[in-house]
């Protein structure tokens, strides 16, 4: 399941992300427009909306994928029904080590 955005706010935000472009200010003039290689990054103002919009449909993700019989929870984790951690800017992820769960 999506995370409900409207169409048209979805659309902004990827516009910004993908098409990205930058001026050269020299003595307080800005000179033509160069366009990035990457969309939005660490300090960019809408940095962290989208990282917590990413984290979660992750956590949506990684909760369909353990309610998969293919799944195992780590030993230690099971019993309370963790898959991941996640922190200001990382995400833990635990479970077995075997291939399915991987």
């Amino acid at each position: 399941m999506l995370l409900g955005f409207p169409d048209r706010f979805v659309h902004l935000v990827m516009t910004y992300v993908e098409k990205t472009s930058y001026s050269v200010a020299i003595n307080g003039e800005l000179y033509g427009f160069f366009p990035g290689r990457s969309g939005v990054r660490q300090g960019d103002h809408l940095s962290p909306y989208v990282f917590i919009a990413c984290k979660k449909y992750f956590s949506r993700i990684l909760k369909l994928a353990y309610q998969n019989s293919a799944f195992h929870f780590h030993l230690k984790c099971g019993r309370l029904g963790i898959s991941h951690l996640a922190f200001a800017d990382d995400i833990l992820l635990v479970s077995c080590g075997d291939r399915s769960s991987v």
